[in-house]
């Protein structure tokens, strides 16, 4: 018999023989494996993990010791800790239910440590008392400095690379403890744990038994079997590669179905066997990469061609060599660069990474219907609406909007034409629901006349809460909506997964996996499904409807309404009367400089009089309700006065880091990386108070000001920012720069310039961590004005031309482009001194800062 336990005691010396066969096998023939496994990214690699504490009670305790398990391969531990309150004594429970000092366990691993210094072991630690009892611990012997602490909680380094730097321990928790610090991870934040099966092929739903879906590590514990009533070990398990595919094929397939390898393999007692399973899983080919967004790793990816996959920002998926590869990642908001990978007859490991862009917010719109007085569809596709009775009404938040009372509905198209049928789609509304009757159950937003499984859609309020249904194939949402308040709901369905998301105020109130879609084909309403009688009461605007599933950043813009669908009719007024009064000014330029032509008494005439007037506004330092971050940090209140040195260091460290995070594309910044920016070193709790009470101090200061506040949304903070009430320059550089078209006319210029001109940002502060966002801000604003430079309306406007090059020379003293705009303006102002003085002073700043001559000449910056 092959089977896990050999009771035969004439067995035991065989089994002593095959162990040290395979362990020979093992060590001759993977060498190399391993090698090449250890220069791979800590998720891409596989560890044997002794249960040594035997967690789950129910399964055969190991015999071996620390020592022992450790020169059989074993890279990792799970272990229960208990703390004697008296004597501070850590005690840990062995697998025969015992008691034994902690200290023992480190002293071993401390030991093997010591001899191996290229080895980098995992441990799965189960506590539930302070952590300064087990910072104790790890220091007395040495140990916790050899913690690795991520800088990234996506991409981990190889453990080649941690144990080059000095990191030999990755500590996990299996309990969430609210006070350890940095490099102590909650298991369940980072790992899965797969259902467990005894198919050879296991089917895979999206869910896992313990951890969410996208997180980038496998906790495999499939291969510890329960024992069945007469106490014997189900036979099903037999430790035989050769005999058993189950040993291998099962983590095969459940690696291809989630794109994560199983990287933790946990065994209650251990079985050399193991180290030829984990031996195999390194002998397959891969292909694996990371999937990247503005540099960072993006998350909740699916894939099609493993089409049950959803990972992290990495990912992995075995091959057999001559095996056709084809991989199209997915995730809702974004495209991919490549859009996909066709690979034929691989033989070899490939990496290959994606790139995500975000996807216009107007892309694949079918229908908008701002209800400006009408049900017509402000989109491209014209899928104007029939009103049924539906009125429209002035709202002093919304402006126009349309209300519907019972019996009142808009007729739209059919579900086809839409793109509802059998297909991803996304509509979103705002809504403002009047006080509900005790008997009506459901208010509908919009949905069909089926009432048939499948083609029955009904986007309701459901006994008060968002309801997604297509007619028994349903989900409900969590929150409560209030009457006589506005509210943002999206409802989303992505085919590809079988999602069925409801957003409610840009945040996720109800996601369920697995749904079949919807493949009614009728008319779609707004205001009735269904029954006749669910219709809406009360008031809705903006209703938009999409033929793909919205990303959670775009369903958050639209409730921010950062990105405007549609510019309504007062907008497009606005619009007309900028534009005459841009030609009422050029039409104005034209006579002015016509009449200065004419009354020109001298003969010669310079270019500087054919050039346009570009009158610069003052500078915004001083503005009341203003806050500026170009040149010295200053902060002015709504009347008028200075506040700036109400701010200490520390407060406007943390303004500031708020207000940079708030502008990049994934806004805003996590509790943890405000605690590690700031109070590095300190413990999450005294780093967690420290951020608390400077929070709220913050908080205290900006009452001085209108049109900002600082919001927190699950432990990610930002700053909102009012624009039309509050000024920050910051906040307006980087709108502009994002729209280039709003710069590339006279006045969007020169209210860039002016905005600019002050000086690099924040020159009066030198954190470390700013020097991303110096850089990247002065390397975007050379590029714009030396693009400027070269715009029609700039044509002879000498002077401007001078100022923009001063400006370059700020972010980047070493602009030869800008040194020779410069110069040419000057000559022809006929500064022919001053132009040689520029280069001059360029060349000496040139030489004194890189160590080496300028070697280009001054006549080869002049124009012929």
């Amino acid at each position: 018999m092959n089977y896990w336990k050999i009771n035969s005691i004439g067995h035991s010396s065989l089994q002593f023989v095959l162990m040290i066969f395979f362990l020979f096998l093992f060590v001759y023939h993977s060498d190399a494996q391993r090698r090449r496994a250890a220069s791979n990214a800590f998720v891409d690699q596989f560890f044997l993990v002794s249960n040594y504490s035997d967690l789950n009670n129910h399964l055969e305790p190991e015999t071996m010791t620390i020592r022992e398990l450790l020169q059989a391969n074993v890279r990792g531990f799970q272990i229960r800790l208990e703390v004697d309150a008296d004597s501070a004594i850590i005690r840990m429970i062995t697998p025969q239910k015992n008691e034994k000092p902690f200290s023992y366990f480190l002293d071993e691993i401390s030991i093997f440590l010591n001899q191996n210094p290229g080895e980098v072991l995992t441990l799965f630690l189960d506590y539930n008392f302070p952590f300064f009892y087990l910072e104790t611990a790890l220091k007395a012997h040495h140990l916790y400095n050899k913690i690795f602490v991520s800088e990234t909680d996506d991409l981990w380094p190889s453990t080649k690379m941690m144990a080059e730097r000095g990191y030999q321990l990755v500590c996990f928790t299996l309990q969430r403890n609210q006070d350890t610090p940095p490099g102590f991870y909650h298991l369940w934040d980072y790992a899965v744990e797969p259902h467990f099966s005894t198919v050879l092929e296991p089917e895979f739903h999206g869910s896992f038994a313990r951890g969410r879906a996208s997180n980038p590590f496998m906790f495999f514990t499939g291969y510890n079997l329960p024992r069945d009533t007469t106490g014997i070990e189900i036979p099903f398990l037999m430790m035989n590669i050769n005999e058993n595919p189950f040993l291998i094929s099962h983590l095969i397939n459940l690696w291809k179905k989630t794109g994560k390898r199983p990287n933790f393999i946990v065994r209650n007692r251990y079985h050399y066997v193991i180290l030829g399973v984990i031996e195999n899983l390194n002998s397959h080919n891969t292909i694996s990469g990371n999937i990247t967004y503005n540099l960072h790793p993006l998350s909740d990816v699916s894939w099609e061609g493993s089409t049950q996959a959803l990972t992290s920002g990495h990912y992995s998926f075995p091959f057999l060599a001559g095996e056709d590869v084809f991989l199209q990642p997915f995730k809702p908001g974004y495209s991919f660069t490549p859009e996909r990978v066709n690979l034929s007859n691989v033989r070899e490991d490939i990496t290959q990474n994606f790139l995500a862009s975000p996807l216009d917010l107007h892309h694949r719109l079918k229908a908008y219907f701002p209800f400006e007085s009408s049900t017509r569809d402000a989109s491209a596709n014209r899928n104007h609406g029939k009103n049924h009775g539906v009125r429209f009404a002035e709202d002093p938040i919304r402006g126009s909007v349309a209300y519907l009372t019972d019996d009142t509905f808009i007729e739209l198209p059919d579900a086809e034409t839409l793109g509802l049928h059998n297909n991803d789609f996304t509509v979103s509304a705002w809504l403002r629901i009047s006080p509900l009757q005790e008997e009506r159950r459901d208010i509908t937003i919009l949905g069909t006349e089926e009432a048939t499984y499948r083609q029955g859609l009904h986007l309701q309020l459901r006994n008060a809460r968002p309801y997604f249904g297509f007619f028994a194939n349903d989900i409900t949402g969590n929150t409560e909506i209030r009457p006589n308040e506005w509210v943002h709901v999206v409802w989303r369905y992505t085919k590809r997964t079988g999602e069925q998301a409801i957003f409610v105020n840009g945040r996720p109130d109800g996601i369920s996996q697995k749904h079949p879609s919807f493949m009614g084909r009728g008319t779609v309403n707004i205001g009735r499904a269904i029954q006749m009688y669910n219709y809406m009461n009360g008031y809705i605007d903006d209703l938009a409807i999409w033929d793909r599933p919205l990303g959670n950043e775009e369903i958050w813009k639209l409730y921010q309404d950062v990105v405007p669908l549609y510019q309504s009719k007062k907008t497009n007024w606005n619009l007309i009367v900028f534009l005459t009064a841009g030609i009422l000014l050029v039409v104005y330029l034209i006579i002015l400089l016509y009449t200065r032509k004419n009354r020109q008494k001298s003969s010669v005439k310079t270019e500087a009089q054919d050039v346009p007037v570009i009158n610069m506004p003052t500078s915004e330092k001083f503005r009341p309700n203003s806050i500026c971050l170009f040149g010295e940090f200053q902060v002015i209140d709504r009347e008028g006065n200075d506040i700036s040195l109400q701010f200490t260091p520390k407060i406007r460290q943390l303004l500031v880091l708020l207000l940079l995070y708030s502008q990049k594309p994934r806004r805003g910044i996590s509790s943890d990386d405000i605690n590690q920016i700031l109070w590095y070193g300190l413990s999450r709790k005294n780093a967690t108070n420290n951020r608390g009470v400077n929070m709220s101090k913050l908080r205290q200061v900006l009452t001085f000001l209108d049109g900002i506040r600082i919001d927190s949304q699950m432990e990610n903070w930002m700053i909102n920012i009012n624009r039309e009430q509050l000024f920050c320059d910051y906040v307006e550089v980087q709108a502009m720069l994002r729209n280039r078209s709003m710069i590339d006319n006279p006045e969007g210029f020169v209210e860039f310039f002016s905005t600019v001109e002050t000086g690099a940002l924040l020159i009066d502060m030198e954190e470390e961590w700013l020097d991303e966002f110096k850089g990247h801000t002065a390397s975007e604003i050379v590029d714009t004005l030396l693009k400027s430079a070269q715009q029609p309306f700039l044509t002879g406007n000498h002077d401007m031309i001078i100022k923009i090059c001063d400006r370059v020379f700020i972010g980047d003293p070493y602009s030869e482009e800008a040194l020779k705009l410069k110069i040419n303006a000057l000559i022809k102002q006929r500064h022919f001194n001053q132009a040689k003085y520029t280069y001059q002073w360029f060349s000496d700043n040139y030489e004194k800062s890189l160590g080496e001559p300028f070697s280009l000449a001054f006549e080869s910056f002049v124009e012929k």
